[in-house]
């Protein structure tokens, strides 16, 4: 049995989180930050809403109740097999907001991505992303998307976005 091994995310107290980002590990993290209240429930997946395939990246937005029930064909049924499936289906995206930089669309996979974190706090259930971006054409700005399912209200998933430009004058947009 290996011993050696480092941990995936720094051992923390009530909180899980990511310090760069890698395209590769984008599926599983995915699953560890998402959020949930046992009604609503939306996987890990960056608010600027990325056309990822099925091995780097899978949207996901559910409501408990909310499924596809067909039933199940059995070439020989057994006592207690059951009838029917039920598959969760996944909502539109409910969370995609798309920050515009004057003029400029902040894409992770564009320009210069610099301290980045995105860390789940178990404590408080949010989910926070903070980093430094530099547009291609130089524009540099501190982007922080802050996250909630609600367990007061079954029904809500809060975001709130705040951008702080750090070199230039400008318009700053969101599009939703």
């Amino acid at each position: 049995m290996k011993t050696d091994r480092q941990p995936i995310y720094p051992v923390e107290p009530w909180n899980v989180t990511e310090t760069e980002f890698l395209p590769g590990n984008n599926y599983r993290n995915e699953t560890t930050f998402a959020l949930s209240n046992g009604y609503l429930g939306s996987r890990g997946t960056f608010e600027e809403a990325y056309d990822f395939d099925i091995d780097t990246g899978l949207e996901g937005n559910f409501v408990n109740g909310f499924y596809e029930s067909e039933k199940i064909r059995y070439g020989e049924a057994n006592f207690g097999s059951p009838e029917f499936s039920q598959s969760l289906l996944n909502l539109p995206n409910l969370k995609e907001t798309h920050v515009e930089l004057d003029g400029e669309t902040f894409r992770m996979d564009a320009g210069k991505v610099e301290d980045y974190s995105r860390t789940l706090s178990m404590r408080e259930g949010t989910l926070i992303r903070r980093l430094i971006w530099t547009s291609p054409s130089g524009k540099m700005a501190k982007i922080v998307f802050h996250r909630l399912v609600s367990f007061e209200m079954k029904n809500i998933m809060a975001l709130r976005v705040e951008v702080t430009p750090l070199n230039f004058d400008g318009t700053i947009g969101f599009v939703s």
